[in-house]
């Protein structure tokens, strides 16, 4: 369905397809501000007047039929009015916001909702299948499955830490099951130490070995 429309200067119209046998003025202005891409918050507001019993739309939610052929022109707003849509789109924002955030923490408790393969068979509603789906699908590239672990391991393993012998999680490299305890040895890299400290030892046994890029094994000279 069609609403035709031309501005009080313009010769010819122009046309708002939309499904249904009405628009509300409301969206026939979002419709105009995008067919002649208007900025979101213009300083301006549309009149909208029928063109043919020049009937004036005044409420955004007021219906014009399909077919209906509309005159538009801009007037300017006051700062007044300017203030009043901007804290009302603020307070819209807020409520979207505060909605999102329901979504969310509603998600995160429903775990096994979220884990379940058929989200139609759960007691939730249309934006939190969404949320479920979205989270299911992203969840194997979260950023926190990538993070590395720097420095010494040792303490509590953190949940995304995979060890890179077995690729699987729960334990350190250091410690992973399918070493033999006799060879678990932790190298430490030979970095910050001057050439000229270090003494090369025959092996990663060899009490306090550092390894350097090259792939030998040393002892700063001290220590030895």
């Amino acid at each position: 369905m069609s609403v035709y429309y031309k501005f009080k200067t313009s010769q010819s119209f122009d046309t708002i397809k939309f499904d249904g046998l009405h628009i509300s003025l409301g969206d026939l202005k979002k419709a105009i501000y995008h067919q002649k891409q208007i900025g979101k918050n213009p300083d301006f507001d549309l009149l909208v007047t029928n063109a043919q019993d020049n009937t004036v739309y005044a409420d955004d939610n007021e219906l014009i039929n399909r077919n209906a052929s509309v005159i538009v022109v801009r007037i300017p707003l006051t700062v007044k009015q300017i203030r009043a849509r901007d804290r009302i789109e603020a307070q819209q924002n807020l409520i979207k916001l505060k909605q999102e955030a329901r979504v969310i923490k509603h998600s995160a408790a429903s775990g096994a909702a979220r884990n379940a393969a058929d989200l139609l068979n759960q007691n939730l509603s249309e934006q939190d299948r969404i949320s479920c789906m979205i989270s299911q699908a992203t969840s194997d590239y979260d950023p926190s499955n990538y993070v590395k672990v720097r420095g010494p391991q040792f303490g509590a393993v953190p949940k995304h830490y995979v060890c890179h012998i077995c690729n699987k999680s729960g334990h350190w490299k250091k410690d992973c099951p399918t070493v033999p305890t006799r060879e678990r040895v932790e190298i430490k890299k030979a970095t910050g130490i001057p050439r000229s400290f270090m003494v090369p030892v025959g092996g990663p046994k060899v009490h306090g070995a550092l390894l350097t890029p090259e792939g030998q094994f040393v002892v700063p000279s001290v220590d030895q």
